[in-house]
């Protein structure tokens, strides 16, 4: 019986022992790592940049130059931006015609359009003031001038766009006709010639009749007879093929006024563009505004030459009549004074802008001399050229 019960004590006090060291090694061991965490999720990828899509608008047909540079300004800023910003080229009118363009981008029909300011007088009643004789002899010179006049007046009137740059035109003011030839102020009288804006009111006072036709329209209004020429640049004897239906071209020195063109862009659309696609089109659109004042004055260079080529007579007026011719044109000027201030402007202000253009004629012609620019008046040089 004792030996049973010293039996059941000693499996009692075994079970405690094992008990005991299991206990001991559990609070011995170390304990479980925790599970690794699951990793993070990659990002997203950043969703490209939105394309940014303009249209582009000019009445100037796809075989002109001048259209030509205007898409490749708007394929340059394309390249620039690495393709963030689209333009979709309309030329030729097909989205806007030259009357309608001002009014097509500040309603949204177009982001971006060119034309002349001629097409839609009194529109822009300060930069009217370049249609006046005030003796720009050149493209280049007067492109330079206007911007100078820009910078320095900042006209108020064209707050409804935003500018992309001015183009003024002028061969020294050349009047191209289609069976007459012009060598004296008399020559003139009886003619029915094509002047827009404020040139034409310079046209009736040399003695000839007016008539505002569209370049669009000028080849089959000259070749019918509707007209007998027209004033301006030598740019469209070639580039609207004028020369096939032009015999005569007589430039007229110190009687030079310009031709105001202009690219603009919607307001809202400009301002609505990031700050560094803004940037990208000003740096692209301050460097073609030189290579498009360079371009005209080649164009009225070739225009001539091409002329001249073709058979036309081209002459440039003689010294004794350019004194006649200024002072039958002084009347312009004086109206135009008197049209502007009726607009608010005191008289003492638009005698200085008229003197300001003169003085940078004057300034920008000597530059021209200096830098080796070819002018329309080194036709002269041409041996086809007469006397």
């Amino acid at each position: 019986m004792k030996q049973k019960k010293l039996l059941a004590l000693i499996g009692s006090m075994c079970l405690i022992l094992v008990l005991a060291s299991l206990l001991f090694m559990a609070a011995c061991a170390k304990p479980a790592p925790a599970p690794a965490p699951a990793p993070a999720p990659a990002p997203a990828p950043a969703p490209p940049a939105e394309v940014i899509k303009l249209t582009s608008a000019t009445f100037f047909p796809p075989v002109n130059l001048i259209c030509q540079l205007q898409e490749e300004w708007g394929k340059e800023i394309e390249k620039r931006s690495n393709g963030q910003v689209e333009i979709e080229f309309y030329p030729g009118g097909s989205l806007l015609g030259a009357a309608d363009a001002y009014d097509g981008v500040v309603t949204g029909i177009a982001d971006i359009a060119r034309s002349h300011i001629g097409y839609t007088r009194g529109r822009f009643p300060v930069t009217e003031i370049f249609d006046l004789p005030l003796n720009a002899p050149s493209p280049w010179v007067a492109s330079h001038t206007g911007w100078d006049f820009f910078d320095k007046y900042q006209p108020k009137e064209w707050d409804d766009v935003h500018v992309l740059w001015w183009e003024e035109v002028s061969s020294g003011q050349a009047v191209h006709l289609h069976t007459k030839q012009v060598r004296k102020l008399e020559d003139l009288k009886g003619l029915t010639l094509r002047g827009s804006g404020r040139t034409g009111e310079m046209i009736k006072a040399l003695g000839a009749t007016t008539r505002d036709v569209g370049m669009a329209d000028m080849y089959e209004s000259l070749s019918k007879g509707v007209l007998d020429g027209l004033t301006g640049g030598s740019e469209v004897l070639k580039g609207w093929k004028l020369a096939d239906v032009i015999q005569y071209s007589i430039i007229t020195p110190e009687l030079g006024s310009f031709y105001t063109f202009y690219l603009c862009m919607n307001k809202d659309k400009w301002n609505s563009l990031p700050k560094e696609i803004q940037q990208i089109i000003n740096e692209v659109s301050e460097e073609y505004r030189e290579i498009h004042a360079q371009a005209w004055n080649e164009l009225d260079l070739e225009g001539l030459e091409y002329s001249i080529s073709v058979g036309n007579t081209v002459t440039i007026l003689a010294p004794e009549e350019i004194p006649r011719w200024k002072a039958a044109v002084q009347p312009v000027i004086d109206e135009y004074v008197e049209y502007i201030t009726a607009k608010g402007f005191s008289e003492e202000e638009v005698r200085e802008w008229i003197e300001f253009l003169r003085e940078r004629n004057q300034y920008w012609t000597e530059k021209q001399k200096e830098a080796g620019i070819a002018s329309p008046l080194d036709i002269q040089n041409n041996p086809g050229f007469m006397e």
